[in-house]
């Protein structure tokens, strides 16, 4: 199987970020040679499942249409606030 027909089977199965990170190990091969094949294989998994999380956090805080970027490290916490 060649590469292109493997990018094109992942991304049939909707998992495009996992194909992004497969790219990313071939273009860096001496990065990744001392894994095994199921330490890369849980890296590419593990990216696919991290990027749409953020994709879904970021779908979901613009669906909310909030009006303030409220923060907990926004907080003011000086005493004349008299928030403990």
């Amino acid at each position: 199987m060649s590469l292109s027909s493997l990018h094109e089977q992942l991304r049939a199965l909707r998992l495009g970020h996992f194909c992004q990170a497969l790219q990313q190990q071939q273009e860096q091969p001496d990065t990744y040679t001392d894994m095994s094949f199921e330490e890369r294989l849980g890296l590419l998994a593990t990216h696919e499942i991290l990027c749409r999380d953020n994709t879904k956090v970021k779908r979901l805080t613009r669906q909310a249409k909030l009006r303030f970027d409220a923060r907990p490290s926004g907080i003011d916490y000086r005493s004349g606030r008299g928030l403990k």
